[in-house]
Protein backbone atom coordinates (compact mmCIF):
# COMPACT_ATOMS: atom_id res chain seq x y z
CA UNK A 1 0.00 0.00 0.00
CA UNK A 2 1.23 3.45 -0.82
CA UNK A 3 1.00 6.81 0.33
CA UNK A 4 0.65 10.23 -1.71
CA UNK A 5 3.28 12.83 -1.00
CA UNK A 6 3.23 16.00 0.54
CA UNK A 7 3.04 17.79 -2.59
CA UNK A 8 0.37 14.96 -3.87
CA UNK A 9 -1.78 15.94 -0.44
CA UNK A 10 -1.29 19.28 -1.02
CA UNK A 11 -2.75 19.27 -4.94
CA UNK A 12 -5.70 17.55 -3.56
CA UNK A 13 -6.07 20.49 -1.18
CA UNK A 14 -5.72 23.39 -4.09
CA UNK A 15 -7.87 21.72 -6.26
CA UNK A 16 -10.95 21.37 -3.50
CA UNK A 17 -10.48 24.51 -2.48
CA UNK A 18 -10.63 26.19 -5.82
CA UNK A 19 -13.70 24.08 -6.84
CA UNK A 20 -15.19 25.08 -4.00
CA UNK A 21 -15.19 28.44 -5.25
CA UNK A 22 -11.64 29.92 -3.13
CA UNK A 23 -9.98 32.07 -5.33
CA UNK A 24 -5.91 32.18 -5.27
CA UNK A 25 -3.77 33.36 -7.78
CA UNK A 26 -0.22 32.76 -5.86
CA UNK A 27 0.65 29.78 -4.12
CA UNK A 28 4.01 29.46 -2.42
CA UNK A 29 5.87 26.90 -1.21
CA UNK A 30 10.12 25.58 -0.38
CA UNK A 31 11.83 23.17 -2.06
CA UNK A 32 10.24 19.39 -1.78
CA UNK A 33 6.91 21.02 -3.22
CA UNK A 34 8.62 23.30 -5.79
CA UNK A 35 10.12 20.19 -7.52
CA UNK A 36 7.49 17.96 -7.97
CA UNK A 37 6.22 18.12 -11.09
CA UNK A 38 2.56 17.34 -10.47
CA UNK A 39 2.05 19.76 -8.78
CA UNK A 40 3.54 22.13 -10.77
CA UNK A 41 1.43 20.98 -13.57
CA UNK A 42 -1.55 21.04 -11.37
CA UNK A 43 -1.19 24.87 -10.43
CA UNK A 44 -0.40 26.04 -14.48
CA UNK A 45 -3.28 23.92 -15.34
CA UNK A 46 -5.40 25.30 -12.76
CA UNK A 47 -4.00 28.93 -13.86
CA UNK A 48 -2.09 29.46 -9.81
CA UNK A 49 1.05 31.18 -10.31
Amino acid sequence: MGFPTKPTLAGQMIAQAQDAGSIASRVTADEPYDHDPGLRALLESRRIG
